[in-house]
């Protein structure tokens, strides 16, 4: 079992409306077994909304796309980042989650 850590996030906020590329730092993120592939080894989430895309860069780093938030046109405060490893079915790997309050 490889619990991802959290260690940072650039930039640290962003607008509501989303579609920002975000880059997280930390350990054990799950890589793909095999390249190409289409099925995510990594789910974020910002708050209670997932992230558009997250490409996995290495074990150490991932970038993100923030999601667009349903209040768009609201001051939003930070929300925590939840990082969950995926099986190979695109499944969250029980105890594999890790989760940074107000993050961002």
């Amino acid at each position: 079992m490889a619990v991802p850590t959290f260690s940072s996030v650039t930039p640290t906020s962003g607008h509501p409306g989303g579609r920002e590329l975000v880059r997280i730092s930390g350990t054990n993120f799950r890589l793909p077994d095999t390249l190409p592939t289409t099925t995510p080894t990594v789910r974020v989430r910002f708050g209670s909304e997932t992230a558009l895309r997250v490409d996995v860069v290495d074990v150490h780093l991932l970038e993100v796309l923030t999601p667009q938030y349903r209040e768009a046109d609201l001051a939003l405060p930070a929300v925590a980042i939840e990082i969950t490893n995926l099986d190979n079915a695109g499944v969250a790997i029980p105890g594999e989650t890790v989760t940074a309050a107000a993050a961002f």
